[in-house]
């Protein structure tokens, strides 16, 4: 199963995707262990708020550094009915 990674880098937002096994073992190795200390540290100064698209927004230059994990599913819309493909 593979999973989307969306990371910001400078202005742009970065798409990969990757497999689940790697990620979880990304996560549990630490790939970005300094990253979320460093924001558990500053969040409580945020003031975070949710978009619409799922991104947050905070009132700190730069922002949540932290990359998003999408979870999704692959459909196909056949004669106007959403079906998950087999196989």
């Amino acid at each position: 199963m593979k999973i989307t990674l969306l990371k910001k880098e400078g202005r742009k937002e970065v798409i990969n995707r990757v497999e689940l096994a790697e990620m979880a073992s990304a996560i549990k190795n630490g790939m970005i262990e300094n990253t979320v200390r460093q924001t558990r540290e500053v969040y409580h100064l945020m003031n975070p708020h949710r978009l619409g698209d799922g991104q947050i927004t905070t009132q700190i230059e730069g922002g949540i550094k932290l990359p998003r994990i999408c979870f999704v599913a692959n459909y196909q819309n056949r004669k106007g009915d959403w079906r998950m493909p087999k196989g």
